[in-house]
């Protein structure tokens, strides 16, 4: 997938916002215009704090965490 392609399938998977978390648990808001993410051990204030990562660190994190390769890389995956 492009970059832009991912951009994409990520605003739709995150949709408007969402989050999750609990007592003990890391606290996860996310949403998707902007492609932001932000996580906390605290309740996620996402109006005063700023995101762990949005815009394109979030598509290459996504890259890197589910071995999406990129293909303007010329260079093949070793692993």
């Amino acid at each position: 997938m492009a970059d832009e392609e991912l951009a994409t399938a990520l605003k739709r998977v995150l949709g408007i916002c969402g989050g999750s978390g609990a007592r003990g648990c890391l606290h996860v808001e996310y949403q998707g215009a902007g492609l932001q993410i932000w996580v906390s051990w605290k309740i996620v204030n996402s109006y005063e704090t700023p995101p762990i990562v949005q815009g394109q660190r979030t598509v290459d994190l996504v890259r890197m965490i589910y071995s999406i390769p990129d293909p303007s890389n010329p260079q093949a995956s070793l692993f």
